[in-house]
């Protein structure tokens, strides 16, 4: 995890916790692809899981209110009913994009949101 973190959304700084941030990195990681709430708290909180995924859902409806257009209707993480939780897409920022090789660190330092 990077040790700063910086999450735009049409150009706007978006403040999170480090909480938020590490479980927005999670799903950004592993862009597009399911991973079950076991998954994200064994990555997040580095811990053994025990069957308690209030934490997690907690922290995805604050994530969501911050960087949804509505987060009742989820553009970017959605829910996998029963199983856990996936990001559809994001951006690279502007500045990553200017770079020819796809740069981890810069996009995940500068997660940008935008919509569109």
């Amino acid at each position: 995890m990077p040790g700063q973190h910086k999450v735009l959304k049409q150009g706007r700084e978006i403040t999170l916790t480090n909480m938020e941030f590490r479980i927005l990195y999670v799903l950004a990681l592993h862009q597009g692809i399911m991973l079950s709430k076991e998954k994200i708290y064994n990555y997040v909180w580095n811990g053994e899981y025990l069957q308690d995924d209030s934490n997690i859902t907690s922290y995805v409806h604050r994530l969501r209110k911050k960087i949804e257009d509505d987060p009742r209707r989820p553009e970017y993480i959605q829910t996998v009913r029963g199983v856990g939780y996936k990001i559809n897409y994001v951006k690279r920022s502007r500045q990553c994009s200017k770079q020819k090789a796809w740069n981890t660190a810069c996009f995940f330092w500068s997660i940008d949101l935008n919509s569109g």
